[in-house]
């Protein structure tokens, strides 16, 4: 590919030629600042320059797929990138559109989409759960009945 015809996404490091929408590699909508087609229909504004700065940061999560796609296009029309990924922990095998989903924006656009979706800053945002007390209570749970079947087996 010619260099000056190519870009490199801000996420993955993928190279893309000038004039692509997403990155080839991970969806990331890209801006490379060419101007708009003279009567395109745009399902989403493109997304602007000031808010695809910076790496991703989770602004929201949502409850299952048809919310994450409800904030993804909310966040598009207004032109900030964002990207949707399952949220750690929530995989539902049986299921695939529940579980949680994480909503990330570049930085830059990390106020402006909350302010779009009317969350309190970011120092009175509720934290998310670890799955470390999960796992503890599991292990915790694990070593009790391997200790009950040993103190059975000796009373035997």
């Amino acid at each position: 590919m010619d260099p000056e015809s190519t870009g490199t996404c801000p996420f993955c490091g993928c190279e893309f030629e000038i004039g692509t929408s997403a990155c080839p590699s991970c969806d990331l909508p890209l801006f490379t600042g060419e101007p708009a087609r003279v009567g395109a229909v745009a399902t989403s504004a493109a997304p602007r320059r000031e808010f695809a700065a910076g790496d991703l940061r989770c602004v929201t999560v949502a409850a299952n797929q048809a919310e994450a796609d409800m904030l993804e296009s909310l966040l598009r029309s207004e032109g900030i990138p964002c990207i949707v990924r399952r949220s750690f922990g929530s995989d539902v095998p049986d299921f695939l559109a529940a579980g949680r989903r994480d909503i990330l924006v570049p930085e830059g656009g990390l106020a402006a989409a909350r302010d779009l979706l009317q969350l309190p800053p970011e120092s009175r945002m509720p934290s998310v759960p670890s799955p470390l007390p999960l796992a503890l209570a599991i292990l915790i749970g694990l070593v009790l009945v391997a200790a009950g079947v040993a103190a059975i087996m000796l009373l035997s």
